[in-house]
Parts: structure tokens; C-alpha cells; sequence
């Protein structure tokens, strides 16, 4: 039976969201939801719970929280649960907390001014049928985000150019590309060139299998050819996808696209 991380949820902000970006430019907001629920007892006392849970917003999507929410907004979010691992600076002891990143957020409250006022009068494309999430004109089949990790300078621009439909992360340094990892980048696909001379592809993926084995999975990793007796152990062991340069973009394209395919359902 395939495993299944989904997560829906409906409740209300308990601070005003504030957009941050991290070094890439990349936009980020941290969502702070109250969500309850009741049940009756058998004593038959009715009673109340509620959880505060942190819900992490990327991109344009995060660029509209911060517009249009404020505290006390209610909302409808649908995502996945992940893992944040830190040391603690004090201590030195390992944390972790379990956090919700976010598809989709919907707004369930009349749609908001920029200034946070309510608009007039409201009509039925904001209000009417299901709840509406960030109002924008339908968009084509959901747009990858792809980190390319190539110490060749040319082939990331080059599949940079190729893959516009997609926002592709070039970093030639492998250390580069996991501390955007480390700093909670979500990337669809990681492409990494196997024989690369800092930290090669081999050590890369061992550092994610090590600290985000589901990353791990999504790597794909970028041959020349020519193997060490290592390398050729190492692509022996791992069931990883492999693209040997020169390739097609189509082919990097379908990867992309059986990736998206299988992270929708």
C-alpha cells in the first residue's frame, strides 16, 4: 500500500503573516494557525481542543498571504507535514519540530484590501461556490521547481534556458546547494554531476541520505562517461535516475514531468 502525506486543515491566523526571503530572493512566510475542534465526553461535558500549528508558505503564494491575511483570518490550508531538525545552541541537543508546507492556502473570510479593510461590495466570484484561494487566472499544469548542482558553469545555463516553464536553481558548489537544503528549499527535482571536484555526487547524496533521505530520492545525477572504480560501485548501489551528458532536455523534462505527476496524487 503506497504511503500517503496529506494534510487539510481550517482554522484561524494568530499573528499578522510577515514575507522574508531567503538568499536566493526566494519569497517565505511563516503562517501561525489556531485550529479546534469539540467532542462530548462521556460524562457528557462538552469539551474543546486547540492546536497551534506552524504552516510554511513559498513563493507568489507566500508574496498574497502577507497581502490579503491578517490575524483572526480564517483559512483552508492543504500540504504535506515535514520535519525541521536544528542543535539547539544552548544546549547542543538535537531538536526537531514537525511543521506543514503548504500547496494551497484558501481564504475563507471576505477578500481583504491590501490596506486590510474589507473591499465593497463583494460579489459572487469572491464569496459565491467554494472558498477561493490566491485569485489569479488559471494557471498551465503546475510549474517544477528544479536545483541543478554542476561545476560545468554552461550546463546549468544551458538547462536554465531550456527548461523556462520550470524555475531551475543553478549552484555549482555541492556545499552551496545543501545549505539551501538545510535552509528549507523545496525543490521538485536535484540534478547533481556525478564526478564534481570539491564534493562530488557521491558525497552529495551521501549527505542527504543522511539528512533528508526523502531529497535523496528526488536526485538525479549527471554522468560524463568516465567512472572511478568508486563511481561505478557507487551507481551500482543506488537506484537513483541517471542522465549522461550529452542529453536530450526531453529527457530531463520527463523526469520533471513523472515527478509533478506523482507528488499530485
Amino acid at each position: 500500500m503506497p504511503d500517503l502525506n496529506k494534510v487539510f486543515l481550517m482554522g484561524r491566523l494568530t499573528f499578522d503573516p510577515e514575507l522574508r526571503r531567503i538568499p536566493s530572493g526566494t519569497a517565505v512566510t511563516e503562517l501561525r494557525m489556531a485550529t479546534s475542534r469539540s467532542w462530548t465526553g462521556r460524562d457528557g461535558e462538552r469539551r474543546e481542543e486547540t492546536l497551534f500549528i506552524d504552516v510554511t508558505v513559498w513563493d507568489r503564494q507566500a508574496e498574497t498571504c502577507c497581502q490579503y491575511l491578517r490575524k483572526g483570518s480564517s483559512i483552508h490550508v492543504e500540504g504535506y507535514l515535514r520535519v525541521d531538525s536544528w542543535d539547539d545552541k544552548t544546549t547542543g541537543e538535537k531538536r526537531s519540530k514537525i511543521r506543514v508546507h503548504a500547496d494551497r492556502v484558501q481564504f475563507l473570510d471576505s477578500r481583504r484590501g491590501a490596506g486590510g479593510g474589507e473591499s465593497g461590495a463583494a460579489g459572487d466570484d469572491e464569496l459565491g461556490g467554494p472558498p477561493a484561494a490566491v485569485r489569479e487566472p488559471p494557471a498551465p499544469p503546475r510549474r517544477g521547481r528544479i536545483l541543478i548542482v554542476d561545476d560545468e558553469k554552461g550546463i546549468g545555463a544551458m538547462i536554465k534556458r531550456a527548461m523556462g516553464e520550470h524555475e531551475v536553481v543553478v549552484e555549482t558548489e555541492g556545499a552551496r546547494a545543501l545549505a539551501r537544503l538545510r535552509a528549507g528549499e523545496r525543490f521538485d527535482l536535484i540534478c547533481c554531476d556525478l564526478m564534481m571536484p570539491e564534493m562530488t555526487g557521491m558525497e552529495f547524496h551521501a549527505a542527504l541520505e543522511s539528512e533528508a533521505p526523502a531529497e535523496a530520492a528526488r536526485l538525479v545525477l549527471l554522468t560524463g562517461g568516465a567512472f572511478t572504480p568508486a563511481a561505478r560501485a557507487f551507481l551500482e548501489r543506488v537506484g537513483n535516475p541517471r542522465l549522461e551528458k550529452p542529453f536530450p532536455i526531453q529527457n530531463l523534462r520527463a523526469l520533471v514531468a513523472e515527478r509533478l505527476r506523482t507528488s499530485s496524487t
